[in-house]
């Protein structure tokens, strides 16, 4: 029988675990957008808009990888710790390949950024799946 914290503590864990997913597609779809739309130096306010939504996304899915990691430590298991410490490096790795494509335009710098962006996601369905 499970205990009643417990499954709060992984409904809490899974709601997280799904927004942030959804907000990894939302940051893949507006940076497909902008990768489509988008021609640098920026010129017309569309284009601004559409890096804008990217990098909001970006920011909320940094936020959500966060909780994520605080809460997978607070739970006590190992998995939901590494998949969280996973998650973070490559957030971060995203983020600086992110600031170094639009600070350089070179394209090697967004292949980094993609990578690490598969890596979140498959890290974050990791935890999706742990805390079902």
């Amino acid at each position: 029988m499970i205990s009643m914290a417990l499954y709060q503590k992984t409904r809490v864990i899974t709601v997280f675990a799904v927004s942030e997913l959804i907000s990894l597609v939302f940051l893949f779809a507006f940076g497909l957008a902008t990768l489509l739309y988008d021609k640098f130096p920026l010129t017309n306010a569309y284009e601004s808009a559409l890096l804008s939504l990217h990098i909001s996304f970006a920011m909320l899915t940094a936020f959500l990888g966060v909780a994520l990691f605080a809460l997978g430590t607070m739970s006590g298991d190992k998995a939901l710790f590494y998949l969280g410490t996973a998650n973070i490096i490559f957030i971060g790795i995203a983020a600086a390949g992110g600031l170094l494509f639009y600070s350089t335009l070179n394209p090697v710098y967004s292949y980094i950024m993609a990578l690490s962006f598969v890596g979140s996601f498959f890290s974050t369905t990791g935890y999706l799946f742990r805390s079902i």
